[in-house]
């Protein structure tokens, strides 16, 4: 038989029992924070996500420039001319050859339909001059 008086056992349940009650709540507190950082780590990752989509659109839409043609526009002497211009856009692309050829002191009319698209999905080839006067 143990030697020890009945109110003294019962302090000490009580004792227990309260460190119990305590770590049950340490253990709720844990769980709440636990749901709480998941929570932030699902919102992050989405938030990854779109941002790496946003990227990939960029990125795709540079590497989606055209690749635009002339050899219609006149030169310095009466022979052939052939210009590479890269842009989104036919108007764009006369508009930087413009640009360019006003920068050498050719001051010339470039227009947008003077443009052909160079396709760029697939491979291919244009001759813009082949020497042939």
């Amino acid at each position: 038989m143990i030697d020890t008086d009945d109110t003294t056992l019962r302090a000490e349940l009580r004792g227990y029992a309260l460190r119990a009650q305590e770590y049950a709540r340490m253990v709720v507190a844990a769980n709440a924070e636990i749901a709480a950082l998941r929570a932030e780590r699902a919102s992050l990752e989405g938030r990854i996500d779109r941002l790496r989509a946003e990227r990939d659109d960029a990125v795709t839409r540079s590497v989606m420039m055209k690749v635009w043609t002339n050899n219609k526009f006149h030169g310095r002497y009466p022979v052939g001319t052939a210009a590479v211009v890269v842009a989104d856009t036919a108007g764009q692309a006369a508009e930087l050859l413009a640009a360019e050829l006003k920068q050498t002191g050719l001051l010339v009319t470039v227009t947008e339909d003077q443009f052909e698209q160079l396709p760029t999905d697939r491979n291919s080839v244009r001759v813009l001059c082949d020497g042939n006067y």
